[in-house]
């Protein structure tokens, strides 16, 4: 094993020592220096295979951007050495090397008809205890990328889909059988937008699900794999459209009614259309993926809407019901570059305004004279440049710096049960990469 292990690194260290020439284009062919002991061996072996020269191909997109990977697909705790090439003839060849004793031997050999590879990913999707090789390369007539499944070993199998997806997920326990490949596609002229949960046994690759997508989005901006309650994982899919919003689908899978998009195809989808660029995450560190919802606080009809703050609520789904549940409310101040977290209490109870550059100011919300009116101050934010401070006001207290800004508040002279104290204020300000941002 440990001869293996010497021969798959003298493999990479090899091919890596001739492609010095970062300057290569897909026409050029590089020819590797003459080498000595086992890299000659080695240097043998693929100029036999390739007719004296080949280019190594390295995946554009990814974690693994190496030309040559060293990895241990067949789980007997040795690498085997896996080198990506294009032969004269721009085939590209995924060949698999390893040794025993002195001598090498290609374990298996893969030939797609493409002339790069967009990313290279390994995963036991099949629960055998061995990882296949996915590699993911364009498809030019689509505009998709095709997929191709390899399984080395002995029985060096290759399952091909081509015009596969627009992007393909890796993830853990999605229906409860090991690591799955779930496949996202845009539409298309002659398809329409669809996730497909791919499944691969005995060396075939099949569609085990799918469902339906919105064939509005023209991409996809985030997609995130986590928990959707506590039984159930799935993705939460942050999608861009043509006129510029933003929407959040949720996925995943259940052993009877299979692949399921149930916010977009049954209630709560439209509400998920933000102009916003805010994207799903686990907001709190609970393992619960969160979804943004963005609208425009209360206001009155006299009022000018612009001057109206966007306020965000961040929503679990939860399948039993099934509906969205608000955990947290905030007001989005994206001029002012944060967030302020509206507590239970005041949720429904307070509305908020711009008060020009950088200020945001909060007010109470309630029933006067007849209607739903905007009251009592009980808070001003306001954000400066370093250079601008010191001071607004009497009253003004700093809550932090950050980027070259102060960030202050005054808090409003009212007696108001919905008034602020201090340190309320400093427990809901929230500046972007902090928990609940």
């Amino acid at each position: 094993m440990r001869i293996k292990r010497l021969i798959a690194a003298a493999l990479c260290c090899m091919l890596l020592a001739g492609c010095s020439d970062m300057s290569l284009t897909g026409s050029d062919v590089l020819t590797p220096p003459q080498a000595h002991g086992a890299q000659s061996e080695l240097q043998a072996l693929l100029r036999e295979r390739t007719g004296g020269a080949y280019t190594l191909v390295y995946p554009s997109t990814g974690e693994i951007q190496s030309a040559v990977i060293s990895r241990d697909t067949d789980g007997d705790g040795a690498d085997e050495a896996i080198a990506l090439y294009r032969d004269r003839d721009d085939v590209i060849h995924i060949l698999s090397l390893y040794s025993e004793q002195s001598d090498y031997t290609v374990s298996g050999e893969a030939k797609l008809q493409t002339a790069q590879i967009d990313r290279v990913d390994f995963a036991d999707l099949d629960g055998d205890g061995r990882e296949e090789c996915l590699v993911a390369y364009p498809d030019s007539a689509s505009g998709l990328f095709s997929l191709t499944v390899i399984r080395p070993g002995s029985a060096y199998a290759q399952a091909d889909l081509p015009a596969a997806c627009s992007r393909c997920l890796i993830v853990d326990s999605f229906d409860k059988a090991g690591q799955s490949l779930l496949l996202f596609s845009l539409p298309s002229p002659v398809a329409s937008a669809c996730v497909r949960l791919a499944d691969y046994q005995d060396g075939a690759l099949s569609v085990k699900a799918s469902c339906e997508m919105d064939s509005l989005l023209t991409g996809y901006e985030k997609i995130t794999f986590g928990k959707v309650s506590r039984d159930v994982s799935g993705v939460f899919v942050d999608g861009r459209t043509a006129s510029g919003d933003y929407t959040t689908q949720v996925i995943y899978y259940d052993p009877d009614a299979g692949l399921l998009n149930p916010l977009f195809l049954y209630a709560g989808y439209e509400s998920t259309r933000r102009i916003n660029p805010i994207l799903s995450d686990d907001i709190d560190g609970d393992s619960l993926i969160e979804l943004p919802i963005c609208s425009l606080f209360d206001f009155e009809e006299k009022e000018n809407a612009d001057d109206v703050c966007c306020r965000i609520t961040w929503n679990n789904y939860d399948p039993a019901a099934p509906s969205l549940v608000t955990k947290k409310t905030a007001v989005l101040c994206e001029d002012a570059g944060y967030l302020f977290n509206i507590s239970d209490n005041r949720v429904g109870a307070v509305t908020a305004r711009r008060g020009g550059e950088g200020c945001v100011q909060i007010y109470a919300w309630e029933y006067r004279d007849g209607a739903m009116r905007r009251t009592d101050l009980l808070l001003t934010l306001n954000r400066c440049s370093k250079d601008s401070y010191p001071g607004f006001g009497i009253g003004d207290m700093i809550l932090t710096e950050s980027d070259g800004a102060v960030f202050t508040y005054t808090i409003g002279e009212t007696d108001n049960r919905l008034g602020y104290t201090d340190e309320e204020v400093r427990e809901s300000f929230v500046l972007p990469g902090q928990a609940g941002a």
